[in-house]
C-alpha cells in the first residue's frame, strides 16, 4: 500500500494514490494533544474487477497466540485502541519544552518459523508526535534495505515491520532504532526461519546468480568511484567479534528460570563464554547453554545468591568484546495466611457488558513438540484467581514452627505484599488536583475510622489530613539491593544491608516479626554510605530468629524488603559425599572435584598437598548450598597432587582425593640445528620436547656439559636451550642433547673475524742518544707480522728490541744515533696489512746555559736553560749527580726551546749542584736556599661544634708559601678553611667546626713545621626534633634548635636530602630550624633528620589517614535558594581540600562560598538556578565524595492582580509560588521597593504580599514581582472616597433601637463614627454594620444619655445627624396585692409606648418567665401572673422600663406547715447523683426548691422532684462542680436549708 499523509494548521489529509481491493476497510483518524484525544472514522470500499483474484492469505498462530471459538463478528476499534494507546499516559506525548529521549514502551518479540512465510514485528515508541524522531530498521546491525516484500509503519508511536514472505536467509537479529536530538533507544528480536529443502531460491540462469551479483558490484563501484573488475568475494574478510544482539537485564522470582540470549558476529567464529558474578558458567543441570545461531543461557531454579551480574564474552584472534547485564532475584512471598481459608474456586459471573472472556487451553500436536499451539475458548468473563506457593528451607520451617499464633504471618504478608505492589497511587496523585487529593484522603480516613469503630467500638476523632505537597521531581523509594536471609551462630553479629533511592531521601524503618524495632546498644542501624542503610544485631540469640523487614518511606511512596534471620547452634558438620580420585591427561581443559556436606552454606577452603589454594586463573571454586566444587584449569604434570576440601571452622573435618595426570607421549617436536657463530660471539642451541616435565643432558663430543661461565643451560615448558659463550676455535664441534632414548645433534662452526689495524705507525722525532719507541695496535691478539727498516727485515739485537703485548706490537731502539734515522714499517702478510712511520734523529746544543739561583726556604725557585730544539721531552735533571724525578713540589717543564726545573716550595735540603743532560750535551748551576725559623708556634684549641676556630703562627720571614695540613692531608682555602698571612704572621680559620674536623693541625714552612691539636666538644644541636603525628593534609612542623645561629645544616629524609618545593619548605629563625610540610600526604611518612656538621637529630613523622565521618548528601533546592553541601572528616584543620564541579575546582566567589570549621567542610551554592544542577565532588588527596544538586523550577501559581485603592487607605498585592520561602523582589516603576513605614513586604511559605499603607496619588503605577527569571506585574489605581447619601436625624422612644445610616462611593471602606466628637467603639451598646456601600450605626436599648449629635467620617468626608430619645412614662402604677396559698395573682402596669424593653423584679432579682410565673405584654399593657402562690412568693415586685419604674407588694397568707425532717448537707463526687430529702407535717403540698436564694428551674432534665405524701425529694442526676452551693426548700412559712459540696474525680492516666 502506498500512502501519503499531509497535515498543516489543524487540517490533515490521508491519500491512497492507487487503491486496490485490500484497501477496503474502516479508517480512523486520531488527534492527540496534552488535553486529551479525539477520533473519527470512515469506511472506504474499493470496487474490484471480478476477474481479479485476491491473493490467498494464511494465518499462522505460533506459541503465545490464541485460537478463538464462538467469536462474534469483531467490532472495528479506533486506531489508538488497536495500537494499544489506551496504556499511554500524558507524559508520553511530545512536549517541546521537555528533553524527552526516545523510549520503547513495548519491545520487539522474537519470531521462530518452521518454514518461509509472513513475519510481523511491532513495538511502541514515545514521545508521540516528536517531529525530530527518526526510526530505522536494522538486520544484524546493518540498515534494512527497502524491498517490495517489506512494509514499515510508524504512526502515533506504533512501529511495525512486516515481511510478506520471510526466507531462511532473513534469519538474524532485527533491530528497531529510534533517534532524536536528545538520545537514542533501540529494541531487538530474533527472526529464525528454518530452511526448506524443497524451496529453490537460486536463479536457473546458466551463470547462476553471479551475473546479478556482478551487476550489483559494477553499480556499486560506479557509484563509489572505485575500479571495476575487483571483487571482494574471493576471500572472506576477517572481522573482530561484535555482539549485535545484546542480552537484557532480568528480574526473576526465586525458584524460576532466568533466560539470557545474544547474537555474536565475527570471522573467524568467536568463542562465547558466559560468567555469573565473575565465575565461568559450565553446562550443568542448573546452567543450560545452547546455540542455534543465537547463544542462549538459562539458569534453572534461581537462588537469592544468584543476584548480581551476568557477563557474556566473545573472543577471537582478532580481539575480544563483552557485555554485562544485571540479574535481580525477587524473594517469594509468604502465602501461609492465604492457606488458612480455602479460596472460592467458583468463578464469579461478571455483569459487565461489552466484554468477552476466554479460557486458554494448550494443545499438543504430534511432530511439533518444539512449537506448541494454544487455543482460546471464548466464554463469559471469569475472575482468574492466581495462587502462589512459598518456598522455604527445611531449617527455616523447623525453626518457625512455634510462630503459628493467629495473625503472625498475616502481618508479615500484608506488609510484604503492599511493598511488592507497584506504587500506582503516587502516579495517580500527580495527576489529580489538590481538591481531589484532599477528598481522597478524607474518604480513606473516614473508611478506616468506621472500620475501627465497628471492630472495637472505639470512638476515633476525625483528624484533618495533612496536605501533602507533591512535585514532579519526587520519586517513590526504589530498593536497588534487597536484604537477604542470614543463618548465624549464637553470639555472632549479623548485618542486614539495603540500598534504596528516592526523592526526597527516604527514611528506613526496621521490623522484627511485624513489630517496629527501636534502637539500642545491641540493635541499631546506620547509613555507612549514600543510599545504604545497615541493620546490626550484636550477640544474637535463638530468640532473635525472626522475620526481618525494612520499609523505606518518603512522601512520594514506600517500598519494602523482607528476609529471615535464623540463629542456630553449630551443628556437627560432616561430608555426606566425599571427593573422588580423578584422572586427566596433560593439557586437558579442566577437571572438577565435587563433594557435599550435611549442612548448607558451610564455609570451606581447598588445599593442594596441605597447602591452601585460592580462586584465580588456575582454580575455580564454587558452592551451591551443600555442594562444593573445585575446578582445576589447563591441566599440567605439576597438578598431579592430593586435593582436600576442609571445613574452615574445623580443620579436622575434611575429605581428600588425588588427581592423577598422565603425561603426553615423549617425543622430540623440534630437533637441534647446525649453527655458525662469529668468533667471540655466543652460540644458541634449542630443542623442544612434547612433555614439559621431561629433562635431558647436553654433550660436547662425548663429554657431558654442565653449567659454567662457558655454558648456560635452561628449560621452560618443554623447551631446552644451550648457550655457548665467547666462541673460540676449540669450541667447534658436535653438540648432542639426550633425553632417555631420544637423541638429537647439531654442529657449531666458528667464523673467523677479520683483523683490522686500530693504531698505525706515526712519525717520531728523538734526540741523539735517547730511546725510540714505535707502536702498532690490531683488533685481535697474536697477529703474526714483521718489522722492517727501509723495506729490509729488521732483527732483534742488544739495541733493538721487539715486544708483543696482546694487541700491541712495539719496536724499541736504544741509544739512537743518526744511523738509526729511517722509515720503519710493520707488515702482516696473511691479512695484507702494512703500516709505516719515519724516525728522525736530532743533534741538540745548549744555547743558554743554567745560572746560579738563590732562594728563601718555602718560596718558589726556577732553574732555566735554552736548547737548540723545540719541545724536547727526553731530558734528564740531576741534583748532586743524582737523577731527579718529578713530584708535586718539583716539576720539570718544557716550553718550546726552554727547559725549566721548578721548585714550588724550596726546602733547605734542596741546596746543591744541578745539571741538565740533553742527548750528548749538558749544563750545570748551583742553588742556594736561606733557612726560615718559626718564632711563635701553634697552640692547641678547644671549641664546640659549629663554632669558628683560628690557628696562628709567626715566622722569621714574610711572603713564605706556607702549607697547612690535617692528618697529613693538605688543606686548601675555601668556604670551610680561610688561609691568610699578615707580615710574618700566618693564620688558619676553620669555619663551622665539626666533630670530624678534630685532630692535629700542622703548619709547613719549607721543611720547618709547627703542630697543634683541635678538640671539638659538645653537640651543635641544643634542642632535638620530636616525633610528630598528623592527619593527612594537615600541616606538619618539625623544629629543633642549634648552638650556633649562623651554623648551616641540612634536612634529610630516610638519609637522603629533602626535596624542597612549594609544599615542603625550611625556615630559619635565629637558632631555630624548622621543616614545614604544608599539606601532608601518606608518602611523607618517614624518618626526618637535621644535620649540622656531625651532629644529628632525628624524629619520625607519622601521617594518619583522614576518613569521611559524615559524607555528602544529595541536595534538592528550589530556584533562588541556597544549597549547602557539608562533609565531616575525622581530623580537623585539614588542608588541600577541593570542591569540584564538572572537573573545575570551585573557589569562594559571589556564587560559591567554601568554608572549613574544624572537621566540617562546607560549600554553599548561592542563588541556585537550573544551570547549577550537577554533581559536586569533594576531593582530598585520594579521598573523595560526590553528591548531586537538583534544582526545582519555580512557577508562579497565582499572579498579582490590578488593585484599585482609596486615598489614605491600604493597598496590597498578593502572589503565590509553587514552593515555600522563595525570596521575591518587588519593583515600582522598575525601582526596587525597600521595606519602610509605608511599604511592608510579607512572606509566609508560598504566599507573598506587598502592603502599601496610607496610599496617595504618587503611589499610582506599575508594581512588579521578580522571582529569579520570572516576573509578573499589576497596576495600582488610587481613588478618593466621598459620602453619597448623608445621615438623617432620628427620634425614637427610650429602650428602642436607634439606627443611623448613610452610603459612600466605594464598597467596604473603613469609616469612623463619632458621638459629640468622641469616637465610638463597637460594644453591646453600639453596633456598627457595613453592607457594601451602606454604613449603619445601631444604638441598642436607648436611654436619655444617647441623645446627642452623631458624626460619620469616611476618608476626608464627614456627615452628622441628631438622635433624640423620648422617655418612657408609666400611666398606670402597680398596686399591692393580698393572696392565699394556691391562688393566682396578676400585677398590671400601663406605659405610653409600645415595643419597649422592660424587666420584672422580685426583691431586686429579675424574674424569668416559667410555667408558674408568666410575663406578658399587649400593646401598652404589661402583666405578671403567678399561679399556685405559696408563702415564699411574698415580697416586693418591681416593673422597670428605661428610666421609669413602679413597685408593689404581694402578701401571702401562709398555712402553718412544719418540717418533721429537714434536708441535710451533702458531700458528693463529681458526676454522681445528689439527693436532698425532707418530710413535712401536711400531705400533698407543693414545696419550692431554691439554690442560693433563687428558685430552681425544674424544667432541666437534670433536676428530678419527687413527692410521696409527706416526703419530698430533690435529685440532681449528674452533679457538676457548678452545682455546689446552698439549697433550700420552702413549705408554707417554713424553710429548711443545707449545703452541697462537690469534689472532683481522681483522674488516672494509663
Amino acid at each position: 500500500m502506498s500512502l501519503r499523509i499531509e497535515g498543516t494548521k489543524g487540517e490533515a489529509k490521508f491519500q491512497i494514490p492507487s487503491p486496490v481491493g485490500a484497501d477496503s476497510a474502516w479508517y480512523t483518524a486520531t488527534a492527540i494533544n496534552k488535553a486529551g484525544r479525539d477520533t473519527t472514522r470512515c469506511r472506504v470500499n474499493v470496487e474490484v474487477d471480478s476477474a481479479m483474484r485476491e491473493p490467498e492469505r494464511k494465518l499462522i498462530i505460533t506459541k503465545g497466540t490464541y485460537k478463538a471459538k464462538e467469536i462474534a463478528a469483531p467490532e472495528l476499534e479506533p486506531l489508538h485502541q488497536r495500537y494499544g494507546q489506551e496504556q499511554w499516559e500524558e507524559g508520553d506525548l511530545y512536549d517541546k519544552e521537555k528533553q524527552q529521549k526516545p523510549q520503547f514502551k513495548k519491545k520487539l518479540t522474537s519470531v521462530r518459523m518452521k518454514r518461509f512465510g509472513p513475519a510481523h514485528f511491532e513495538c511502541r515508541l514515545t514521545p508521540i508526535g516528536d517531529p525530530t524522531m527518526v526510526v530505522e530498521w536494522l538486520h544484524d546491525g546493518k540498515p534494512l534495505d527497502a524491498a517490495n516484500r517489506l512494509r514499515m509503519v510508524n504512526e502515533f508511536g506504533y512501529c511495525s515491520l512486516d515481511y510478506e514472505v520471510a526466507y531462511a536467509r532473513d534469519s538474524g537479529v532485527v533491530t528497531c532504532r529510534a533517534t532524536n536530538k536528545f538520545g537514542v533507544d533501540q529494541t531487538s528480536a530474533t527472526l529464525i526461519v528454518k530452511d526448506e529443502k524443497g524451496l529453490v531460491e537460486e536463479t536457473q540462469l546458466p551463470e547462476g546468480r553471479k551475473g546479478a551479483h556482478r551487476i550489483d558490484e559494477i553499480e556499486r563501484m560506479a557509484h563509489e568511484g572505485g575500479p571495476t573488475g575487483v571483487s571482494a568475494d574471493e576471500e572472506t574478510e576477517k572481522t573482530k567479534p561484535d555482539i549485535v544482539l545484546v542480552p537484557e537485564s532480568a528480574r526473576v522470582l526465586e525458584g524460576e528460570t532466568a533466560r539470557f540470549r545474544c547474537r555474536v558476529t565475527g570471522y573467524p567464529t568467536p568463542k562465547v563464554n558466559w560468567y555469573l558474578n565473575g565465575q565461568l558458567i559450565r553446562k550443568s543441570k542448573r546452567y543450560r547453554l545452547r546455540y542455534d545461531g543465537i547463544y542462549y543461557l538459562e539458569i534453572v531454579d534461581v537462588k537469592s545468591y544468584d543476584s548480581g551480574e551476568v557477563k557474556v564474552v566473545a573472543d577471537s584472534p582478532l580481539g575480544s568484546t563483552e557485555h554485562v547485564v544485571k540479574i535481580e532475584i525477587q524473594q517469594r512471598e509468604d502465602f501461609r495466611s492465604v492457606l488458612r481459608r480455602a479460596p472460592d474456586t467458583r468463578a464469579s459471573e461478571s455483569t459487565e457488558s461489552g466484554r468477552t472472556g476466554f479460557d486458554i487451553m494448550k494443545v499438543d500436536r504430534p511432530g511439533e513438540s518444539s512449537q506448541l499451539k494454544e487455543v482460546v475458548k471464548l466464554k463469559k468473563t471469569q475472575r482468574v484467581v492466581h495462587e502462589k506457593t512459598s518456598e522455604e528451607s527445611d531449617e527455616l520451617k523447623s525453626k518457625f514452627k512455634r510462630r503459628t499464633e493467629e495473625g503472625f504471618y498475616e502481618s508479615i504478608s500484608a506488609v510484604e505484599l503492599k511493598s511488592r505492589r507497584k506504587d500506582e497511587s503516587y502516579e495517580d496523585l500527580l495527576k489529580k488536583t489538590k481538591e481531589d487529593l484532599l477528598h481522597h484522603l478524607k474518604e480513606k480516613e473516614e473508611a478506616e475510622r468506621k472500620l475501627l469503630e465497628e471492630q472495637g467500638n472505639v470512638t476515633i476523632p476525625t483528624i484533618k489530613p495533612e496536605r501533602i505537597q507533591l512535585s514532579p521531581s519526587m520519586e517513590a523509594p526504589k530498593i536497588l539491593e534487597r536484604i537477604t536471609s542470614k543463618t548465624v551462630a549464637p553470639m555472632d553479629e549479623v548485618q542486614f544491608r539495603v540500598r534504596v533511592v528516592g526523592r526526597p531521601e527516604p527514611e528506613c524503618q526496621w521490623f522484627k516479626n511485624g513489630v517496629q524495632l527501636e534502637k539500642s546498644d545491641r540493635i541499631y542501624w546506620y547509613w555507612p554510605e549514600d543510599h545504604v542503610c545497615e541493620l546490626v544485631i550484636r550477640d544474637v540469640t535463638a530468640e532473635d530468629s525472626a522475620s526481618i523487614m525494612v520499609k523505606a518511606i518518603n512522601v512520594a511512596g514506600e517500598a519494602s524488603s523482607h528476609a529471615f534471620l535464623l540463629v542456630q547452634g553449630k551443628a556437627t558438620v560432616n561430608f555426606t559425599q566425599n571427593l573422588e580420585d580423578e584422572t586427566a591427561n596433560e593439557k586437558d581443559t579442566m577437571v572438577t572435584f565435587e563433594c557435599e556436606t550435611n549442612e548448607p552454606f558451610v564455609k570451606v577452603k581447598w588445599m593442594k598437598n596441605n597447602t591452601d589454594i585460592f580462586s584465580g586463573d588456575k582454580y575455580r571454586m564454587h558452592s551451591d548450598r551443600k555442594v562444593h566444587f573445585l575446578s582445576v584449569l589447563v591441566i599440567e604434570i605439576k597438578d598431579d597432587a592430593q586435593y582436600s576440601c576442609v571445613v574452615i571452622d574445623d580443620d579436622s573435618i575434611r575429605t581428600s582425593a588425588r588427581l592423577h595426570v598422565e603425561g603426553a607421549a615423549l617425543e622430540l617436536t623440534r630437533m637441534l640445528e647446525n649453527i655458525e657463530v662469529p668468533e667471540t660471539y655466543s652460540g644458541e642451541f634449542e630443542v623442544e620436547l612434547s612433555r614439559e616435565d621431561a629433562e635431558g643432558m647436553w654433550y660436547f663430543g662425548d663429554k657431558e656439559i654442565s653449567s659454567s661461565s662457558k655454558y648456560a643451560m635452561s628449560s621452560r615448558r618443554g623447551r631446552h636451550s644451550l648457550s655457548v659463550k665467547d666462541v673460540k676455535k676449540e669450541d667447534q664441534g658436535k653438540y648432542t642433547f639426550v633425553c632417555g632414548d631420544l637423541r638429537t645433534s647439531g654442529s657449531l662452526k666458528m667464523k673467523l673475524r677479520p683483523v683490522t689495524l686500530m693504531h698505525p705507525l706515526s712519525d717520531l722525532t728523538v734526540c741523539e742518544g735517547d730511546i725510540a719507541q714505535l707502536e702498532v695496535k690490531f683488533s685481535q691478539e697474536n697477529v703474526e707480522g714483521t718489522w722492517m727498516k727501509n723495506d729490509q727485515v729488521l732483527s732483534a739485537s742488544d739495541s733493538v728490541h721487539m715486544v708483543i703485548d696482546k694487541l700491541v706490537h712495539k719496536l724499541l731502539l736504544e741509544n739512537v744515533t743518526r744511523d738509526d734515522a729511517a722509515v720503519y714499517s710493520f707488515v702482516v702478510p696473511a691479512q695484507d696489512i702494512s703500516t709505516s712511520g719515519k724516525l728522525s734523529v736530532q743533534t741538540i746544543d745548549v744555547l743558554v746555559p743554567l745560572k746560579d739561583v738563590s732562594s728563601i726556604e718555602g718560596t718558589k725557585a726556577v732553574l732555566e736553560t735554552k736548547v737548540s730544539a723545540q719541545d724536547i721531552t727526553s731530558v734528564k735533571w740531576y741534583h748532586n749527580d743524582k737523577l731527579l724525578t718529578a713530584s708535586d713540589r718539583v716539576q720539570m717543564v718544557t716550553k718550546g726551546a726552554k727547559q725549566r726545573l721548578v721548585f714550588n716550595r724550596t726546602y733547605a735540603s734542596d741546596e746543591g749542584q744541578y745539571k741538565l743532560v740533553v742527548g750528548k750535551v749538558d749544563t750545570s748551576c748551583s742553588l742556594t736556599v736561606e733557612e726560615v725559623h718559626i718564632v711563635r708556634h701553634l697552640e692547641d684549641k678547644v671549641c664546640s661544634e659549629s663554632q669558628n676556630v683560628m690557628f696562628e703562627v709567626e715566622l722569621s720571614h714574610s711572603g713564605i708559601d706556607a702549607v697547612w695540613s690535617l692528618k697529613n692531608q693538605h688543606l686548601k682555602a675555601g668556604p670551610k678553611y680561610k688561609i691568610e698571612s699578615r707580615g710574618n704572621v700566618y693564620t688558619l680559620t676553620i669555619v663551622d667546626t665539626m666533630k670530624d674536623e678534630e685532630g692535629q693541625y700542622t703548619f709547613h714552612a719549607g721543611e720547618k713545621t709547627s703542630s697543634a691539636s683541635l678538640c671539638v666538644s659538645g653537640g651543635a644541636i641544643t634542642r632535638p626534633l620530636q616525633d610528630l603525628t598528623v592527619a593527612e593534609s594537615q600541616t606538619a612542623q618539625l623544629e629543633c634548635e642549634v648552638a650556633n645561629a649562623r651554623a648551616e645544616g641540612r634536612w634529610l629524609k630516610e638519609g637522603q636530602p629533602v626535596d624542597f618545593s612549594d609544599n615542603v619548605v625550611s625556615e630559619v629563625e635565629g637558632a631555630v630550624r624548622r621543616l614545614l610540610i604544608i599539606i601532608t600526604r601518606p608518602q611523607d611518612v618517614g624518618e626526618y633528620t637535621y644535620q649540622v656538621a656531625n651532629s644529628k637529630t632525628t624524629a619520625n613523622l607519622r601521617v594518619e589517614a583522614v576518613k569521611i565521618k559524615k559524607t555528602l548528601r544529595n541536595q534538592t533546592v528550589t530556584e533562588t535558594q541556597e544549597a549547602v553541601f557539608s562533609l565531616e572528616l575525622t581530623h580537623a584543620h585539614v588542608k588541600g581540600a577541593q570542591w569540584i564541579k564538572n572537573g573545575v575546582e570551585l573557589q569562594t566567589s559571589d556564587k560559591y562560598e567554601v568554608t572549613c570549621e574544624g572537621m566540617v567542610h562546607t560549600m554553599k551554592v548561592k542563588n541556585c538556578n537550573t544551570q547549577d544542577e550537577s554533581v559536586y565532588s569533594f576531593k582530598l588527596g585520594k579521598l573523595s565524595a560526590n553528591s548531586r544538586l537538583n534544582v526545582e523550577t519555580i512557577k508562579i501559581v497565582k499572579k498579582v492582580k490590578d488593585v484599585t485603592s482609596l486615598l489614605d487607605s491600604t493597598a496590597s498585592f498578593e502572589m503565590s509560588l509553587s514552593h515555600d520561602d522563595i525570596p521575591v523582589k518587588w519593583m515600582f516603576n522598575n525601582v526596587e521597593i525597600r521595606p519602610s513605614n509605608q511599604c511592608k513586604i510579607l512572606t509566609e511559605k508560598k504566599a507573598h504580599k506587598l502592603i502599601i499603607q496610607n496610599v496617595n496619588l504618587s503611589n499610582t503605577g506599575e508594581y512588579t514581582a521578580l522571582v529569579g527569571h520570572l516576573r509578573c506585574s499589576a497596576n495600582l489605581t488610587v481613588e478618593a472616597l466621598r459620602v453619597t447619601k448623608p445621615l438623617e436625624n432620628v427620634e425614637v422612644p427610650e429602650t428602642h433601637v436607634a439606627t443611623l445610616e448613610c452610603e459612600v462611593s466605594h464598597f467596604n471602606v473603613p469609616s469612623t463614627w463619632l458621638k459629640n466628637g468622641v469616637e465610638i467603639e463597637m460594644s453591646e451598646k453600639f453596633r456598627i454594620v457595613v453592607q457594601g456601600k451602606l454604613h449603619q450605626l445601631k444604638i441598642m436599648n436607648t436611654s436619655n444619655e444617647d441623645s446627642a449629635e452623631y458624626t460619620f467620617v469616611c476618608g476626608n468626608d464627614r456627615v452628622s445627624a441628631t438622635v433624640t430619645i423620648n422617655p418612657i412614662m408609666i400611666t398606670s402604677m402597680l398596686k399591692d396585692l393580698n393572696a392565699q396559698e394556691r391562688d393566682t395573682i396578676t400585677f398590671e402596669v400601663n406605659v405610653n409606648y409600645e415595643g419597649i424593653t422592660y424587666k420584672w423584679l422580685k426583691n431586686g432579682v429579675e424574674i424569668k418567665s416559667s410555667d408558674r410565673c408568666q410575663v406578658r405584654s399587649k400593646q401598652l399593657t404589661h402583666t405578671l401572673s403567678i399561679r399556685n402562690v405559696h408563702f415564699g412568693d411574698g415580697g416586693e415586685y418591681q416593673f422597670t422600663a428605661g428610666s421609669a419604674a413602679t413597685a408593689a407588694n404581694l402578701f401571702v397568707e401562709a398555712r402553718v406547715i412544719e418540717f418533721t425532717k429537714k434536708i441535710k448537707d451533702l458531700k458528693i463526687t463529681e458526676k454522681k447523683r445528689a439527693t436532698f430529702e425532707c418530710e413535712v407535717s401536711e400531705p400533698n403540698i407543693q414545696p419550692m426548691w431554691m439554690k442560693d436564694g433563687q428558685e430552681l428551674d425544674l424544667s432541666e432534665e437534670r433536676y428530678v422532684v419527687q413527692a410521696e405524701k409527706f416526703v419530698h425529694r430533690l435529685m440532681i442526676q449528674t452533679v457538676r462542680m457548678s452545682d455546689a452551693g446552698e439549697y433550700s426548700v420552702v413549705a408554707g412559712s417554713s424553710m429548711s436549708k443545707a449545703h452541697l459540696i462537690v469534689e472532683g474525680r481522681d483522674i488516672r492516666i494509663t
